[in-house]
C-alpha cells in the first residue's frame, strides 16, 4: 500500500473522519474553533518513501512501528537508546517518551534525550544547523 493508492486513501479518511466517541470528538471540535488551521489534520504514515529513520517516542510507538511493518516484537524489544536496523530498511531508533512522569523520576534527562537524537542525526547523515 502506498501513500497514493486508493487503500490509503480509505483508510485516512475513516479515520480521520470517525465519530465513535463523543467526548473525544467534542474536544476535537473545540480545538478546531481554536485553532482552524492546525489541529485535526492526518499525520504522514510510515509509508512516505522519503524516511530513511523512525524515532520511536516511548515502546507504544516502538510498538506501532513494528506492527505496521508486520515485525516480530519479540525479535526486536524496545530500549532506551536502542537502534533496529534492517537492511534496506528504514532505521528504527527508540527513546523514552518524554512524559511528565519519565522526566521527573529521572528515567529519561535532557542529555539522555538529547543524546539520542543526537545519535539518529548522525546515523542519518542530516546537517542540521
Amino acid at each position: 500500500m502506498t501513500l497514493k493508492s486508493p487503500e490509503w486513501s480509505l483508510l485516512e479518511k475513516n479515520i480521520t473522519s470517525c465519530r465513535k466517541c463523543p467526548r473525544l470528538n467534542n474536544y476535537i471540535d473545540g480545538i478546531r474553533k481554536k485553532f482552524p488551521g492546525y489541529w485535526c489534520k492526518p499525520v504522514p504514515g510510515f509509508g512516505d518513501p522519503r524516511v530513511r529513520m523512525v524515532v520511536a517516542l516511548g515502546k507504544m510507538a516502538h510498538d506501532a512501528y513494528l506492527r505496521a511493518q508486520n515485525k516480530k516484537l519479540s525479535a526486536h524489544p524496545f530500549a532506551h537508546d536502542a537502534i533496529h536496523d534492517w537492511p534496506g530498511e528504514k532505521t528504527l531508533v527508540d527513546i523514552y517518551h518524554p512524559s511528565r512522569q519519565n522526566t521527573q523520576t529521572g528515567k529519561l534527562t535532557l542529555p539522555m534525550f538529547l543524546a539520542v537524537l543526537g545519535c539518529a542525526k548522525e546515523l542519518s547523515g542530516l546537517k542540521i544547523i
